[in-house]
């Protein structure tokens, strides 16, 4: 792993996978998304579930296009593309303690349901969905921060006394330990969002076919740019993966972790 101090900007590199140029891409024209960065906010402190990875553990400011900063070589007289890297500048943020920090980097591939801010790095874009990540380790060394003492609120109640809680040392920054954060209100947010976005059933997109809220099937998806929604089959589950079912408030996935992308040569695991 890397070692580095606050304030430190690392250079970190991936592969473009076929992505890079959005004229000879594959897909082609197929916009390839963002790349953000989470963290729990303290040291020895991992992301378990890929649905934590969302604005809660975002670090603020590190999200940026996929393809921004590339080393691209254009052969065939501009029909192929080599791609030799892509890179993500990362500045580490200030308030962070000595010791072993996990992060997850993700890439945000995937449409959302909803739409987001696009554009500033500062403001987490939830209009696109990660797909695929991978975690690191980051040893910090030269930092003064010993870490804030949070009283945190358990929602949805809060008690004006003096340290009602557990005292958590951490990063403020990050959402999640902001005092008082409420992740069950935040998470019903996103899920009333996501289920009020007017969707074509069966995916036939024709207006006979349009529905809003609770009139449409619970399984709802993003496809071609179009919301569109499904009942669940005889099983009882959503027909395909990646479904934002209206019903549990959640992802219906078989399994809580991130996607294997196993598309050309390369396979993106968690």
């Amino acid at each position: 792993m890397a070692t580095a101090s606050p304030g430190d900007t690392l250079l970190m590199r991936y592969w473009g996978n076929g992505h890079t140029r959005w004229d000879i891409g594959s897909p082609n024209h197929r916009d390839p998304g963002l790349v953000r960065i989470f963290w729990a906010g303290k040291p020895e402190t991992e992301i378990v579930y890929a649905k934590d990875l969302n604005e809660a553990y975002w670090i603020p400011g590190a999200q940026g296009n996929f393809s921004a900063d590339t080393v691209t070589e254009i052969t065939n007289d501009g029909k192929n593309m080599n791609e030799k890297a892509n890179y993500f500048s990362f500045t580490i943020p200030e308030k962070i303690q000595n010791g072993r920090q996990s992060m997850v980097w993700a890439w945000a591939w995937k449409p959302s349901l909803v739409n987001g801010e696009k554009g500033d790095p500062n403001v987490y874009d939830a209009s696109w969905d990660n797909a695929w990540g991978t975690c690191f380790d980051i040893q910090i060394e030269g930092s003064t921060f010993t870490g804030t003492s949070l009283a945190r609120a358990q929602p949805p109640y809060w008690r004006a006394i003096a340290n009602p809680f557990p005292a958590d040392e951490a990063n403020t920054d990050i959402l999640y330990n902001k005092p008082g954060f409420d992740k069950e209100a935040a998470s019903k947010k996103t899920a009333n969002e996501v289920c009020s976005v007017s969707c074509y059933k069966g995916g036939m997109v024709q207006d006979s076919m349009k529905c809003t809220g609770n009139d449409c099937p619970p399984c709802r998806y993003k496809s071609n740019g179009e919301a569109t929604c499904y009942d669940y089959t005889s099983a009882g589950a959503c027909p395909f993966s990646g479904a934002f079912d209206c019903k549990t408030g959640a992802f219906a996935t078989k399994r809580d972790v991130l996607t294997n992308h196993k598309h050309r040569r390369h396979n993106h695991k968690n």
